[in-house]
């Protein structure tokens, strides 16, 4: 039951739909009897946990309580359940199955997003979008399917570096689908996630020199990163055009996030601890005086956001999930050297990053990958001892 319902969503996750949502609420009514028991064992669910409790009270105070619930709603889709279910996921073999399947499924997107990218499809195809404007972004706009990407890339490519005894045709395949997704991040041109790729290959690389000394693939992996982004810069006009006008005074996409900021700043000095409610800073009246390139639905940054929307209660309490999952990574590679886990804590330290001038962490459709991921790396049995049975295919 456990592997069906992980392999299912291994599969709906990546498609934007509500689709996934009902497949987490199924199978949390058919998990939760035998695991129960995860709320009270493990930490980070059970601080997920408070944080919508508390997001859900927040909202009974609201003035706008529907968009109130709704935002609560995804936090409890993308941050709860998507943990809960990867929590289920205990087996090694299965583990590796699973997630082998969710690299396919999503490089395949990135594979058929290329068509329409370079015009032999068209921009949208069976009611759903793979480009827009010269930009990669498959089903949803640039920043979160870069997010997505950044995810993928980042347990792609420390298995491959890190994971022991793969064969070769093993490596063949995380080599293919590690390129797709770096290719997704360049033509997505998202230029913040462009920044958190350069910084997370430099601390991948340079722990990877650290352990192995293997200076040529390091040499090799930045010379291909790096060709990449050249050529699809003189490729390009639109994604030169973003770069080359990059300026924190005259991008006025950049002053536009500088005047959110300021913004989530001056509503979180008005309501410091318990915040104006989940949701409700972009519905005020003063958010519509901000100076804007565009209407937007947060103030792109995951901090401020959950200082304005939660107080400082809320934020303390976010940290202290981020904390946990950090915490219980870190721990447990070192206990057993498992790649996964080392892949998540690259994965957390990206999306972290990126979110100081984002908020992905709050859409549904990226922070499930993210929590459920994070769910099966620390998946273990419940009568598992102090004295972990280590598995030839264990990752």
């Amino acid at each position: 039951m456990e592997l069906f319902f992980n392999f299912l969503f291994s599969i709906l996750e990546h498609f934007s739909q509500d689709g996934y949502k009902v497949l987490l609420c199924i199978s949390f009514v058919f998990l939760v009897y035998k695991y129960w028991y995860l709320f009270i064992k493990e930490k980070i669910l059970l601080l997920s946990l408070i944080f919508v409790l508390y997001g859900f009270l927040l909202s009974l105070f609201c003035s706008d309580t529907e968009s109130a619930v709704k935002g609560m709603l995804d936090l409890s889709y993308g941050w709860v359940l998507a943990l809960f279910l990867g929590h289920t996921l205990i087996n090694e073999n299965n583990k590796i199955k699973v997630l082998n399947v969710t690299f396919f499924v999503f490089a395949f997107l990135v594979f058929i997003g290329l068509f329409s990218y370079f015009g032999f499809l068209p921009e949208k195809y069976w009611g759903l979008r793979f480009a827009d404007e010269n930009q990669l972004r498959i089903f949803t706009h640039r920043v979160p399917f870069a997010a997505r990407c950044e995810l993928m890339l980042m347990v792609s490519i420390t298995l491959l570096l890190f994971k022991k005894n793969l064969n070769k045709r093993y490596t063949l395949f995380l080599s293919i689908v590690t390129f797709f997704f770096l290719l997704g991040i360049i033509l997505s041109g998202s230029r913040i996630y462009y920044g958190v790729t350069g910084i997370m290959l430099f601390l991948i690389l340079g722990f990877y020199y650290y352990k192995t000394r293997a200076l040529k693939i390091c040499l090799t992996i930045t010379a291909i990163f790096i060709l990449s982004i050249f050529i699809a810069y003189i490729t390009n006009p639109e994604l030169s055009r973003r770069i080359h006008k990059t300026s924190i005074t005259k991008d006025i996409s950049i002053s536009s996030r500088v005047n959110m900021h300021k913004y989530g700043i001056s509503v979180f000095k008005q309501h410091p601890i318990f915040g104006v409610g989940p949701a409700q800073a972009t519905l005020m009246e003063e958010f519509s005086k901000v100076k804007m390139d565009k209407p937007h639905w947060h103030l792109h940054s995951i901090y401020l956001e959950l200082l304005a929307n939660f107080g400082i209660v809320g934020l303390l309490l976010f940290l202290s999930i981020v904390f946990s999952i950090l915490i219980s990574l870190i721990t447990e590679y070192l206990k057993d050297g498992s790649a996964l886990k080392l892949a998540m804590i690259f994965a957390w330290f990206a999306v972290l990053i990126g979110d100081y001038a984002d908020a992905v962490l709050e859409n549904a459709f990226i922070s499930s990958l993210y929590f459920w991921l994070t769910g099966i790396a620390l998946a273990k049995p419940k009568e598992e001892s102090s004295t972990i049975k280590k598995e030839t295919l264990s990752i």
